[in-house]
């Protein structure tokens, strides 16, 4: 068994710290791969305000009459029960993602998305 110093640790330490850096160079960058670009990060709300207002143009195309998937159609009721469950799912999305915003941003931004292009179009 070694007995050392305290001033034989302190040297050890000493040495340790001058041999290698304690910050990366300057010309290196800290985090690895590129930043995301910001087109990139729009993404998501493109996506859900596409998605939420095509929903709402669903159930608006599915209630008005004389189109061809109006009311009194073959298929209008199936099409609106299909509309409004999606619907349902965005709203549910929207708040499941305000629940969990901090964790999740980007399925924040697109459920609000959604949300506000459901909105948009159902009132429109």
């Amino acid at each position: 068994m070694t007995v050392t110093t305290f001033e034989d640790r302190l040297a050890r330490m000493a040495r340790e710290t001058e041999a290698r850096p304690a910050t990366p160079p300057a010309d290196q960058p800290a985090l690895s791969g590129p930043a995301p670009s910001p087109m990139r990060k729009l993404g998501g709300s493109m996506l859900g305000a596409i998605l939420g207002g095509l929903i709402g143009l669903l159930i608006e195309f599915c209630l008005l009459p004389g189109s061809p998937l109006g009311p009194g159609t073959a298929y209008g009721e199936t099409v609106l029960l299909i509309a409004m469950a999606l619907a349902a799912l965005v709203v549910l999305a929207g708040l499941a993602a305000s629940f969990m915003f901090r964790r999740r941003p980007a399925f924040f931004a697109c459920a609000m998305a959604a949300w506000l292009g459901l909105l948009v179009a159902v009132l429109i």
